[in-house]
């Protein structure tokens, strides 16, 4: 079948971005940072089934343009970057714990980066929310990645700090029926930033390329050469996305930022 025009831009490489258009290395690499960023864009070509699932614009060229700020604008060496584009469970589910294990043998040294485009759902009946990889299917959430046990691990996994960027949503289908999904809890020295709020759908921004958190999250690390904290950021990726969500997609979209109790009043002031 032809790809419609929306798909055809979906496929777009991430190297034809304007946010890798003239992106230099800001920061020098620092070897006690690492990176697991996951892409899942295609969710038809890897399971056993005939039920078509919606495909998740740009989540593969947002992990590559995500991939190349670790390195350049947070200082996270090559070598310590994970790439996953289009990830299975155990593809997952393997780098979760590999990231957390390497943490785990210098405690209080390493910082994690986490990143992850793609599906979320929340399990009907548990309320419970989770990551879905490309080899699951949305109707069986609960054979994802279940979001309170990825926080977990990271945040007892002896690590420095942990974030977590995620370009997902948990409202149904794609980027259906609103489910609300359950409290996920962040413990420890861990700080979450989200798309969009439970309910909300993550939206992409097809004139960019990009999902719509992502690109203003990529676009003020860059224009502020990373010398931004924790908070200012969020301040302004809320505020971007908020209005051009509802100026360009007619949608309402406000990302949300959830941390540990163990850093509710220090966190505002990190740097990435």
């Amino acid at each position: 079948a032809a790809e419609t025009p929306a798909e055809q831009t979906a496929t777009v490489a991430a190297s034809d971005s304007e946010l890798l258009s003239g992106l230099t290395q800001i920061k020098t690499p620092d070897r006690n940072k690492y990176a697991l960023i996951i892409g899942n864009e295609d969710y038809n070509s890897f399971k056993q089934q005939t039920l078509y699932e919606p495909n998740v614009d740009f989540a593969v060229s947002d992990a590559e343009a995500f991939s190349e700020y670790a390195k350049n604008i947070i200082g996270v060496p090559e070598s310590n970057i994970v790439l996953l584009r289009n990830a299975t469970y155990s593809q997952m589910n393997l780098n979760i714990n590999k990231i957390a294990r390497i943490a785990s043998l210098s405690p209080g040294q390493v910082e994690l980066y986490v990143y992850y485009a793609g599906h979320g759902q929340v399990d009907g009946t548990t309320k419970e929310s989770y990551l879905i990889p490309v080899d699951v299917s949305t109707t069986a959430p609960s054979e994802g990645i279940k979001l309170e046990k990825m926080y977990a691990t990271l945040s007892e996994s002896g690590c420095r700090r942990a974030m977590v960027f995620l370009d997902a949503c948990y409202s149904g289908v794609g980027r259906g029926i609103i489910i609300q999904p359950k409290a996920t809890p962040v413990k420890g020295n861990l700080v979450v930033m989200t798309a969009s709020s439970a309910t909300q759908r993550s939206m992409p921004y097809q004139e960019k390329g990009h999902g719509m958190f992502t690109y203003f999250l990529l676009k003020q690390l860059k224009d502020s050469y990373g010398d931004i904290t924790i908070e200012d950021l969020f301040k302004s990726v809320k505020q971007e996305v908020q209005s051009n969500s509802i100026w360009i997609n007619n949608m309402e979209q406000t990302p949300e930022l959830l941390s540990g109790p163990g850093i509710d009043n220090g966190w505002e002031d990190w740097k990435l």
